[in-house]
């Protein structure tokens, strides 16, 4: 047996028809004509493996394939009920075998709509009433307010509505047959025969004017001859499939509708040299994407539990999100969602597209995935269990006017990283973010924080392995953190506790990284040994939720110690200030900020802090994504050490006057405020003197006696002191600057 590997040029993952193209060839070669039939993507476009040649499946398509039905009787526009029933009744008497489904579902429609018909008709009969000729304004308004009038609409009205009501249900309950397929996917009716419908399909088969269905019939017809007996390809049909599978330039694109899947060919405002243009459609591309489509069968979900809304849940469909991608507006636009199409590039068998079809509604961890975000994090754990190489994000957006089009936003790459599960820290904040975020009263701020967090984390979960990405989450993260203090959305609440896996993924080994690591990290060592947070300095804490005041509207209460939500250099001279306000009144009078184990600044990069060669805010911004950052007591942070110049020894002897405990040599120097004082007022010979003269009393003699800086070094002096360093940093310096140290090192 041959098997002849076929290039479908016509069919590419994007636009939306030829994606969807592509699977209604694979579907109904396999179940009408080779069950053993494989497909697959590569190099943008689908391969098709089959025992048909190319001749003999452009036949199959010509002479054999039989359309399926696809009635959607509910519709308007469907040709059942009212005008545009031609289609349908071209349909209906073609004798045809090929056409033998349809004319089963046209049937099927046929028997459900009678009694709906009946019933609209005799609605319009007694409105027509107010209508005859030769009655007057008063005889018309006489007769609408005659009860016996009155009654008989009534009744009229309760009979079309009730039937109309339970139209849908019954066709489910109903029918039976290929045309229950195309229900299947066009909607999905509730516990409670409510229709739902899934956005692939519009709104059952419905696309705002266009009836699907309608058209699908009207392409039917054009492509093959009704009138004959064996309902054989007609001209138009024959000249165009070359087009339609091979990409072949021919003749016979013409202005036809083909909906939201083949956007840049649908014509309309801005497509041709005038100001309006025609569509330019093969009448094939519409015909075998619906095709394709059947493979997005529906079921009905709730959105988050028991009391949410019931909705129609398809195959990789989520909630729309504007985030992701370049051209997102400021508002979301898709209100009917997104649907992400999975690329696989092994051959597939139409029964594993079809399973994996199936489980198509996606979960992370526990919970069903409803946002972008989610199925993102969700394919970077799918690996390649069924092939999937890549997805396609389509949004279903309203633009060119009015007009739905399946729009192209992005393509996810199906990796499995163990870095994209840290985003399962923060999931359930963003979701909390994401709800304030679309609220009627957010504020502009916590719209735009909210979607710089999500677009970090598409960037993160794309190039898993770029510190660069993960170092935007946190950054993101923060800032939408800072807005609590404004009492902007506290009901989300701050950064949830992160693992310690952030710090190596956002680690760029940047002098910025480390000093915001050695800040965030750090931990306010108390009088009997036990230590706390440095994050109690970024927002009010109380047991690591935030301290807010009752009601309906909680305000987060001020605090004295929330010193880090102002500029840089103000925000760490702060905490310097609280530091020692707090060791003035303890019993030990130490500046009790010390470093996480192994996490303490470099000396190299606080020379260049001082210097003012770093980025500040970025610093200070990291530092409080870092401080939601939990240390199990086993784990050890490896931070390399850096090479460079060390700070000059004036701000070294000032670090040596602020110790968290005993040197050493057993000599303890008390911690004073005055040092920071003058150093925020920019007096840096004054800190100094201070510092020296507590260096002095506590048996420390520097080699140092003088030296100042001018008002604005002496700033960033006092900052630089909020980056605790190691005790054995601090015996360096002790050694390097107050030799007689050492020999109260050997009397001891």
């Amino acid at each position: 047996m041959t098997i002849h590997e076929h290039h479908l040029w016509g069919c590419a993952p994007t636009p939306l028809a030829w994606y969807l193209k592509a699977l209604g060839i694979l579907r109904l070669v396999a179940k009408q004509r080779d069950p053993e039939v494989r497909g697959g993507w590569c190099d943008e476009h689908f391969l098709l493996w089959t025992t048909l040649d190319r001749a003999e499946l452009e036949r199959f398509f010509l002479e054999d394939y039989a359309p399926t039905p696809m009635v959607s009787p509910w519709n308007k526009g469907s040709g059942f009920m009212g005008s545009a029933g031609e289609p349908v009744s071209a349909l209906e008497v073609t004798t045809a075998r090929r056409f033998e489904r349809i004319r089963a579902g046209i049937s099927d429609s046929r028997a459900l709509t009678a009694s709906l018909v009946d019933a609209d008709l005799e609605v319009r009969k007694i409105k027509d009433e107010t209508k005859q000729k030769g009655r007057s304004a008063a005889e018309r308004a006489e007769l609408r307010g005659d009860p016996d009038y009155k009654r008989r609409l009534a009744q009229a009205e309760r009979k079309f509505k009730a039937l109309k009501a339970d139209f849908i249900p019954s066709c489910r309950r109903s029918w039976r047959g290929a045309h229950l397929d195309w229900l299947e996917a066009a909607l999905v009716v509730t516990e409670g025969d409510e229709a739902k419908f899934p956005s692939l399909l519009g709104t059952g088969g419905n696309d705002g004017r266009l009836d699907m269905t309608n058209n699908a019939m009207q392409r039917v017809g054009e492509l093959f001859d009704l009138q004959g007996g064996a309902g054989g390809a007609t001209p138009l049909g024959k000249t165009t499939l070359a087009d339609a599978l091979w990409g072949v330039p021919s003749p016979g694109r013409s202005n036809v509708a083909i909906g939201q899947f083949l956007p840049g060919s649908a014509g309309g405002a801005n497509s041709a040299n005038g100001p309006m243009g025609g569509a330019q459609v093969n009448r094939w591309d519409f015909l075998l994407a619906l095709e394709g489509a059947l493979a997005f069968r529906a079921h009905a979900v709730r959105r988050l539990g028991g009391s949410d809304p019931v909705l129609a849940a398809a195959p990789f469909a989520a909630y729309s999100h504007a985030s992701g991608y370049g051209s997102a507006s400021t508002a979301d636009e898709g209100r009917r969602g997104e649907q992400w199409m999975p690329l696989w590039s092994r051959p597939t068998s139409w029964a594993e597209v079809q399973a994996l079809f199936a489980e198509g509604r996606v979960q992370v961890g526990r919970s069903a995935a409803s946002r972008p975000i989610d199925l993102a994090r969700a394919f970077t754990r799918l690996g390649v269990a069924r092939g999937v190489t890549q997805f396609v994000r389509y949004g279903f957006i309203e633009r060119n006017g009015r007009s739905n089009l399946a729009v192209v936003l992005d393509r996810i790459d199906v990796r499995d990283s163990p870095r994209a599960r840290l985003i399962d820290d923060i999931a359930p904040w963003m979701n909390r973010l994401l709800r304030g975020a679309r609220e009627k009263s957010a504020t502009a701020r916590l719209q735009k924080a909210e979607r710089r967090l999500s677009n970090a984390v598409f960037d993160a979960l794309r190039q898993p392995d770029a510190a660069q990405h993960w170092q935007a989450v946190m950054l993101a993260a923060a800032d939408a953190e800072r807005m609590l203090e404004a009492g902007t959305s506290p009901l989300a609440g701050p950064i949830p506790p992160l693992q310690a896996g952030w710090i190596e993924a956002a680690d760029d080994g940047s002098p910025e990284f480390r000093l915001a690591l050695a800040l965030g990290t750090a931990r306010i060592l108390g009088d009997r040994g036990q230590a706390r947070s440095v994050r109690e300095h970024f927002l009010p804490l109380e047991d690591g939720r935030l301290r807010t005041a009752g009601g309906t509207t909680p305000k987060i209460l001020a605090d004295p110690s929330v010193v880090m939500n102002r500029e840089p250099l103000d925000s760490l001279l702060g905490l310097v200030e609280r530091r020692l306000i707090a060791a003035e009144s303890g019993a030990r009078r130490r500046f009790d900020l010390v470093p996480t184990h192994g996490l303490g600044a470099l000396l190299s990069d606080l020379a260049m802090f001082i210097e003012g060669a770093l980025d500040d805010r970025r610093i200070v911004a990291l530092a409080r994504a870092f401080a939601a950052v939990r240390l199990r007591g086993e784990e050890r942070i490896a931070i390399p050490p850096a090479l460079g110049e060390r700070p000059e020894d004036a701000w070294l002897t000032l670090r040596v006057a602020l110790l968290a405990k005993k040197l050493e040599s057993g000599i303890t120097v008390p911690a004073d405020p005055a040092i920071v004082r003058r150093l925020r007022a920019g007096d840096g010979l004054g800190a100094l003197q201070v510092a020296l003269r507590r260096l002095g009393g506590a048996g420390l003699a520097s080699i140092l006696h003088f030296g100042g800086t001018d008002s604005g070094l002496a700033r960033r002096w006092g900052a630089a002191l909020a980056f605790p360093i190691s005790f054995r940093t601090t015996e360096r310096i002790v050694r390097s600057l107050f030799p007689s140290s050492q020999e109260l090192i050997h009397d001891r």
